[in-house]
Protein backbone atom coordinates (compact mmCIF):
# COMPACT_ATOMS: atom_id res chain seq x y z
CA UNK A 1 0.00 0.00 0.00
CA UNK A 2 2.72 2.67 0.85
CA UNK A 3 4.43 2.17 -2.42
CA UNK A 4 1.66 2.49 -4.91
CA UNK A 5 1.12 5.75 -2.54
CA UNK A 6 4.62 6.44 -2.77
CA UNK A 7 4.48 5.39 -6.44
CA UNK A 8 1.11 8.11 -6.92
CA UNK A 9 2.70 11.13 -5.29
CA UNK A 10 5.26 11.03 -7.61
CA UNK A 11 2.86 10.68 -10.45
CA UNK A 12 1.42 14.08 -10.21
CA UNK A 13 4.88 14.92 -11.75
CA UNK A 14 5.52 12.43 -14.10
CA UNK A 15 2.10 12.40 -15.48
CA UNK A 16 1.93 15.78 -16.24
CA UNK A 17 5.36 16.68 -17.42
CA UNK A 18 4.37 20.19 -18.68
CA UNK A 19 6.29 21.09 -15.21
CA UNK A 20 9.33 19.99 -15.68
CA UNK A 21 9.38 20.41 -19.44
CA UNK A 22 8.86 23.78 -19.12
CA UNK A 23 11.55 24.22 -16.75
CA UNK A 24 14.02 21.74 -17.40
CA UNK A 25 17.31 20.47 -15.64
CA UNK A 26 19.57 23.31 -15.35
CA UNK A 27 24.00 22.90 -15.39
CA UNK A 28 23.66 22.19 -11.62
CA UNK A 29 20.62 19.49 -11.86
CA UNK A 30 17.79 21.04 -10.58
CA UNK A 31 14.48 21.82 -12.56
CA UNK A 32 15.29 25.98 -12.46
CA UNK A 33 15.71 29.04 -14.84
CA UNK A 34 15.74 32.73 -15.30
CA UNK A 35 13.60 34.83 -17.79
CA UNK A 36 13.83 38.61 -17.05
CA UNK A 37 13.65 39.55 -13.45
CA UNK A 38 11.76 36.10 -12.25
CA UNK A 39 13.01 33.04 -11.45
CA UNK A 40 10.78 29.46 -12.10
CA UNK A 41 11.97 26.50 -10.32
CA UNK A 42 9.91 22.75 -9.63
CA UNK A 43 10.55 21.20 -6.50
CA UNK A 44 9.56 17.43 -7.20
CA UNK A 45 8.55 15.61 -3.59
CA UNK A 46 11.40 14.42 -2.12
CA UNK A 47 10.90 9.99 -1.18
CA UNK A 48 8.03 8.80 0.87
CA UNK A 49 6.37 13.04 0.72
CA UNK A 50 3.60 14.13 -1.46
CA UNK A 51 4.45 17.59 -1.43
CA UNK A 52 6.23 19.13 -4.40
CA UNK A 53 6.25 23.05 -5.92
CA UNK A 54 6.38 25.16 -8.51
CA UNK A 55 7.72 28.16 -7.42
CA UNK A 56 7.92 32.12 -9.25
CA UNK A 57 10.30 34.55 -7.53
CA UNK A 58 11.09 38.23 -8.09
CA UNK A 59 14.64 39.57 -6.80
CA UNK A 60 15.00 42.22 -8.52
CA UNK A 61 14.28 44.94 -6.00
CA UNK A 62 17.10 45.77 -3.82
CA UNK A 63 14.77 45.76 -0.63
CA UNK A 64 11.85 43.60 -1.74
CA UNK A 65 11.69 39.41 -2.64
CA UNK A 66 8.29 37.94 -3.94
CA UNK A 67 7.76 34.56 -3.57
CA UNK A 68 4.32 32.62 -5.34
CA UNK A 69 4.76 29.00 -4.53
CA UNK A 70 2.28 26.99 -5.86
CA UNK A 71 1.19 22.96 -4.61
CA UNK A 72 -0.10 20.94 -7.20
CA UNK A 73 -2.80 18.65 -5.88
CA UNK A 74 -3.44 14.98 -5.51
CA UNK A 75 -7.28 15.30 -6.93
CA UNK A 76 -5.96 18.34 -9.09
CA UNK A 77 -5.85 21.90 -8.45
CA UNK A 78 -3.71 23.73 -6.89
CA UNK A 79 -3.15 25.66 -3.50
CA UNK A 80 -0.93 28.38 -3.54
CA UNK A 81 0.96 30.49 -0.87
CA UNK A 82 2.99 33.75 -1.06
CA UNK A 83 6.12 34.86 0.83
CA UNK A 84 6.93 38.55 0.49
CA UNK A 85 9.90 40.19 2.16
CA UNK A 86 10.92 43.67 2.58
CA UNK A 87 12.98 46.12 4.64
CA UNK A 88 13.49 43.12 7.04
CA UNK A 89 10.54 41.75 7.77
CA UNK A 90 8.98 38.49 6.10
CA UNK A 91 5.54 37.10 5.38
CA UNK A 92 4.03 33.89 4.53
CA UNK A 93 0.83 33.59 3.63
CA UNK A 94 -2.13 31.26 1.67
CA UNK A 95 -3.63 32.56 -0.56
CA UNK A 96 -6.74 31.15 -3.14
CA UNK A 97 -6.93 31.27 -6.81
CA UNK A 98 -8.15 35.10 -6.60
CA UNK A 99 -5.22 35.96 -4.67
CA UNK A 100 -6.84 36.37 -1.77
CA UNK A 101 -5.83 35.51 1.70
CA UNK A 102 -7.26 32.28 3.22
CA UNK A 103 -7.25 33.51 6.75
CA UNK A 104 -9.99 35.80 6.35
CA UNK A 105 -9.94 36.75 9.79
CA UNK A 106 -6.21 37.67 9.58
CA UNK A 107 -6.21 41.61 8.99
CA UNK A 108 -2.29 41.74 8.83
CA UNK A 109 -2.26 39.13 5.88
CA UNK A 110 -5.51 41.21 3.62
CA UNK A 111 -3.40 44.31 4.21
CA UNK A 112 0.06 42.96 3.24
CA UNK A 113 -1.86 41.59 0.17
CA UNK A 114 -3.55 44.12 -0.66
CA UNK A 115 -0.74 46.33 -0.80
CA UNK A 116 1.31 43.86 -3.03
CA UNK A 117 -1.69 42.68 -5.30
CA UNK A 118 -0.34 44.23 -8.04
CA UNK A 119 2.97 42.50 -8.09
CA UNK A 120 1.11 38.98 -6.56
CA UNK A 121 -1.11 39.31 -10.00
CA UNK A 122 2.29 39.56 -12.22
CA UNK A 123 4.01 36.77 -10.54
CA UNK A 124 0.98 34.70 -10.89
CA UNK A 125 0.15 36.06 -14.42
CA UNK A 126 3.97 34.57 -15.29
CA UNK A 127 2.98 31.61 -13.24
CA UNK A 128 0.22 30.96 -15.65
CA UNK A 129 2.16 31.39 -18.70
CA UNK A 130 4.99 28.67 -18.28
CA UNK A 131 2.91 26.38 -16.90
CA UNK A 132 -0.64 26.78 -18.03
CA UNK A 133 -2.52 26.41 -14.56
CA UNK A 134 -5.80 26.78 -15.76
CA UNK A 135 -5.65 23.25 -18.00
Amino acid sequence: MAKVLVKSGIFVYSANPKYVKAVPKNKWGTHAMRKGNYTYSVKKPNYLSFTGNLAVSREDQKDKMEDLIIWPTMTGGYKYGVRLQENGEAYEIYVNEKLEPVDKSDAIAKKVIMENKEDLKTLFSNANKVWDLNE
